[in-house]
Formats: C-alpha cells, sequence, structure tokens
C-alpha cells in the first residue's frame, strides 16, 4: 500500500466516524433551535448526512476497505461544545456558530479526500466525494443566511427588550438650601441687604437724623 493509499484510507475512517457524530448530535441541535428555519435546516441536514454516511461506505468499497471509523477527536470535541451551549441556552446564534465550525470541518476533510482521490486516479471516487462537498457547502451558506436574516435580528430585538425592561434610576436632585453654595448666596444676599439700609440711613437729611435722634 502507498503512502498517499494509507494515509487516504486513514482520512476516510477518521470522517466517517465524524459523520456518525453529527448524524446523532443533529436531532438535539434541531430540538434546541427555536427559529423554525433554523430547525427545519438541521432536520434537512441530518437527512443528508444519513446519504453521505452510504456514500463513504462506497467509497470503501471502491478502495477494498471495510467501512470501519476511528474515533475523530475533532468532531467529538466540536459535537461537545454544541451540547455545552445547548445546556447553557445560549441561543440560536450561537447553535449557528458551532454549527458551521463542524461544516467547516467537514468541508476541509471532503476537500482533501478529493484532492487525494484525483492523484490515486480514482474517478468515481471524485464523484461521490464532490457530491457531498457541495451538500457540505450549501449547508454552510444556508447557515449563514439564516444567521444574517432571521436570528441575529432576533438576538438584537431580545437585547432591546431586556435593555428598556431594566428601569433607569434616576439622579437625586439636591436641596437647594442644603447646598453649600446655595448657603452661602443666601448669606451674601442678607449681608448686601443690610449695607443697603445702613447706606440708605446715613444719607438721610440731618434735621431728619437729628428728629429721629429726639425721639428716641
Amino acid at each position: 500500500m502507498s503512502a498517499l493509499r494509507e494515509a487516504f484510507v486513514d482520512e476516510l475512517k477518521d470522517l466517517l466516524n465524524a459523520e456518525m457524530q453529527l448524524l446523532k448530535a443533529l436531532p438535539k441541535m434541531a430540538k434546541a433551535a427555536q427559529n423554525e428555519s433554523l430547525r427545519v435546516a438541521f432536520q434537512e441536514h441530518q437527512g443528508q448526512t444519513a446519504e453521505q454516511i452510504k456514500r463513504l461506505a462506497r467509497v470503501f468499497a471502491a478502495f477494498e476497505e471495510p467501512a470501519r471509523g476511528k474515533k475523530c477527536k475533532g468532531m467529538e470535541g466540536l459535537v461537545e461544545e454544541a451540547e455545552e451551549l445547548i445546556e447553557e441556552d445560549e441561543g440560536d446564534a450561537a447553535l449557528i456558530a458551532s454549527a458551521q465550525k463542524a461544516e467547516h470541518y467537514e468541508i476541509a476533510a471532503y476537500g482533501t479526500l478529493v484532492s487525494w482521490a484525483v492523484a490515486l486516479g480514482h474517478d468515481e471516487v471524485v464523484e461521490l466525494l464532490n457530491e457531498t462537498l457541495n451538500e457540505e457547502k450549501a449547508t454552510d451558506k444556508k447557515l449563514t443566511t439564516i444567521a444574517q436574516t432571521v436570528v441575529n435580528s432576533q438576538e438584537s430585538r431580545r437585547d432591546v427588550e431586556e435593555e428598556h425592561k431594566t428601569p433607569r434610576r434616576q439622579p437625586k436632585r439636591k436641596s437647594r438650601s442644603s447646598s453649600p453654595s446655595a448657603s452661602r448666596k443666601i448669606k451674601t444676599r442678607a449681608h448686601k441687604t443690610a449695607r443697603t439700609a445702613k447706606s440708605r440711613s446715613s444719607k438721610a437729611p440731618r434735621s431728619k437724623r437729628l428728629r429721629a435722634a429726639s425721639r428716641k
């Protein structure tokens, strides 16, 4: 067995297990989705994934290898992340991001296998893998459209609603009488009034002042 053929079969086993893990995770993701379009997208991709697994079995047969997978640690981590988001109720936007990570992982894996199948001269295998690769790209594009047109707007609306629900604290108004500056203003005004009265009395004619003094 050539090194490239051995690498191809090894990657094929990894991808088969990845698809099987995703097949189990998709029903949970569909159930957790709040948006109807997102729920339908997950359900449709569940059916696609089942067909993709059958195609992989045909690829194994073309290489005269048993269709056995090996533990895919990459997809295992992505599925665990998705399950945590569901448990923490992070919402549809986070759920889409997690699903697209899985799609990008698969797109990279299928793209690699297509290139290797071309190099190995397996035209039938190239056709099978390209069919799945195109489906994965279409699913990723669909998820992006849902996120941009529906989910993100809903998340933004929810944030605005939460903001309106939270009462704003009104700043406390300071009493004018308790303010130091107000107190100084009152004292200054009283002092000016007293000075004005004293000034007026000192400017009165002398005769009036004498009469006022004699009355006292």
